[in-house]
């Protein structure tokens, strides 16, 4: 069972496994939002619901939009076509791209990198789009339940507002 890790502001940062939750409560870094009420965790002399919502009690915001973005994460979401070309790619073929080159100061973040074949990520260089003349979609940040592909049902409020 998975358990949804929220900021200290409601907002969802990642999906961790029960055991991990558990951790993280009993460390006293996050509290429970949500249990569910037909499983438990024994111990020798105690009970537990296992916790399908938790919140972290200080910060976390910058969490998931610093650390989630891997080339898998970046493939689902960008739906494996080429954003400039709309080729569909295999895994192996694809490159990285970020919309506003390093060497223009684009930073390594969701809403700079895309993904894109070899030769569209060669024509467009060490350009913008715009100066390529290659326009494209604005990237977005995808929800934690999207990359994971599943979520519980008590996690539609924080996911879907």
């Amino acid at each position: 069972m998975a358990t949804l890790v929220l900021s200290s502001s409601f907002l969802p940062l990642k999906v961790v496994s029960w055991q991990k939750a558990f951790c993280l409560l009993f460390s006293g870094r996050a509290e429970k939002v949500h249990v569910c009420s037909e499983r438990f965790v024994r111990s020798v002399s105690r009970s537990y619901p296992v916790p399908t919502v938790i919140r972290y009690r200080n910060g976390g915001q910058k969490y998931f939009a610093r650390n989630g973005m891997t080339r898998h994460a970046l493939y689902k979401r960008d739906q494996g076509k080429c954003v400039y070309c709309g080729v569909f790619l295999r895994k192996e073929h694809m490159t990285k791209d970020h919309v506003v080159p390093r060497c223009q100061g684009g930073k390594d973040k969701w809403q700079n990198v895309v993904i894109s074949c070899r030769s569209c990520n060669r024509k467009k260089g060490g350009r913008t789009p715009e100066q390529a003349g290659m326009p494209i979609q604005e990237p977005c940040v995808p929800h934690v339940a999207f990359l994971k592909g599943k979520y519980h049902e008590h996690w539609k409020p924080y996911l879907f507002h």
